[in-house]
């Protein structure tokens, strides 16, 4: 599994030729000030959130940009700090339905002078004012290790979700629970869900591994959709079950809240599988547009002459950004078309539909060192 380690340095200025996917024509935005990659957040008075990493001041910091426009960008605050050598990132930006803020986020300890002892967490953090200032609100998940262990045994990226009946769901990439469970350099996805009452999150799931317990599971970076009928449709990134384990766009559904799921009885489902051998298509992102469509941005090197490596840290890899689409509630979907290839050092994408239904794609962009935007206008025949 990839895993996203980048840091954000300098404004990008967005100078290529729009594109077009399914139907969507695609501008690019000339950015001014720092945005951050995955999904932005718009709030009802029009302002759009996204949230960085950065290095500053002999700290790692997580701060909030917020522009009028989606093109200019300004700091507004900072919303969580550690020493330098604590990884902060793959941030989830999500407003509740009551107009709290909540960003989910990993503070993992593993390198420099903790690496003898490394410690794994999912935090999430509230902001009242929309944003102006931040609080600790909870600690998801913990991992520690009293020493460096064999393999991996971290949390990462996570996905809040808050569904139509206010229950608040945690979704996040756990390498530790398939180790003390036998499975070694495995992870799933797994869930839980906030209990106000107790103050605390409780009730792990195990939401997506494969369903023959002899196939690696590699399962993480999730977002997740509540259908119209209640099921919730999650996409993550994944392995082909063969060596070398390229990486696949896959989904698993639940008909009951997220108490079972779907891999419990049947393979999980595949959203995307590049049509070349061994090319890697990775880190999805998806949304439930306003007419019930779904759409799912992701990087892929399947236009590259020979595919990467699986595993490879992402500024090594050659992505260009693809989206796919369903009108289905994901029972099909789309060929990929391309969102920006530039010159195919992207990655992490992010997207959400604005109040106008356009949308705006945020990602990393490793040639130029920072994050490019792409907006997406009204839907052609």
């Amino acid at each position: 599994m990839a895993r996203c380690l980048y840091q954000i340095l300098m404004a990008v200025v967005v100078l290529v030729s729009p594109s077009r996917a399914n139907g969507i024509d695609w501008q690019p935005l000339d950015v001014i000030g720092v945005a951050g990659p995955k999904a932005p957040v718009q709030l009802p008075d029009g302002a759009i959130l996204s949230v960085r990493h950065a290095h500053l001041d002999g700290q790692t910091k997580l701060i909030l940009a917020r522009s009028d426009d989606g093109s200019v960008w300004g700091d507004v605050a900072v919303i969580t700090s550690d020493g330098a050598g604590t990884d902060l990132g793959d941030c989830h930006l999500l407003r509740l339905r009551d107009g709290r803020l909540w960003c989910s986020y990993r503070r993992n300890r593993y390198r420099g002078a903790a690496a003898a002892a490394p410690s794994y967490a999912i935090e999430i953090a509230e902001s009242r004012d929309d944003g102006r200032t931040w609080r600790k609100h909870s600690i998801v998940a913990e991992a520690r290790h009293a020493a460096q262990p064999e393999h991996s045994r971290g949390l990462w990226s996570s996905f809040v979700l808050e569904r139509r009946d206010g229950a608040l769901q945690c979704y996040f990439d756990d390498e530790d629970t398939p180790a003390r469970d036998g499975f070694p350099s495995h992870q799933w996805l797994v869930m839980k869900t906030w209990e106000a009452a107790a103050g605390q999150w409780s009730g792990p799931v195990v939401v997506s591994r494969a369903h023959d317990p002899a196939h690696l599971s590699r399962d993480g970076m999730p977002s997740i959709v509540e259908l119209d009928n209640g099921q919730l449709f999650v996409v993550f990134e994944s392995v082909q079950v063969s060596r070398p384990h390229a990486n696949l766009i896959r989904c698993v559904t639940s008909d009951d809240g997220g108490k079972t799921w779907s891999w419990q009885q049947r393979e999980r489902g595949v959203v995307y599988a590049t049509p070349k051998p061994d090319h890697l298509a990775l880190a999805p992102w998806m949304i439930r547009r306003r007419d019930g469509s779904l759409l799912v941005v992701f990087c892929t090197d399947e236009d590259r002459d020979a595919p990467g490596v699986s595993g490879t840290p992402p500024p090594g890899l050659r992505m260009d950004i693809k989206t796919v689409q369903s009108r289905d509630g994901g029972a099909t979907w789309s060929a990929s078309q391309l969102n920006y290839a530039g010159r195919h050092r992207n990655y992490l994408p992010g997207v959400a539909e604005l109040a106008d239904r356009s949308l705006q794609v945020h990602f990393v962009d490793y040639e130029a060192g920072g994050v490019r935007i792409v907006r997406g206008g009204a839907e052609q025949p």
